[in-house]
C-alpha cells in the first residue's frame, strides 16, 4: 500500500520555533521517533551526517 499526500498546514511548538533557519527546523530539538518494521521503533537522537560525493 502506497499513500501519497500533500502538506497544507503544519504546527510547531513555540520554543522550536527559535530552532527554525532558512525555513528549516534544527532536528536534535525534535526528539523524534520512528516506526521501523515490526515492533522496532527508532529515536534520532544520535545522529550521523554523510558527506554526499560529487
Amino acid at each position: 500500500m502506497l499513500a501519497l499526500g500533500e502538506v497544507l498546514r503544519f504546527h510547531l511548538r513555540a520554543d522550536l520555533a527559535d530552532l527554525v533557519e532558512d525555513f528549516r527546523v534544527d532536528p536534535s530539538g525534535l526528539d523524534a521517533e520512528g516506526r521501523m518494521a515490526g515492533n522496532t521503533w527508532v529515536r534520532s537522537r544520535d545522529r550521523i551526517e554523510l558527506i554526499r560525493p560529487k
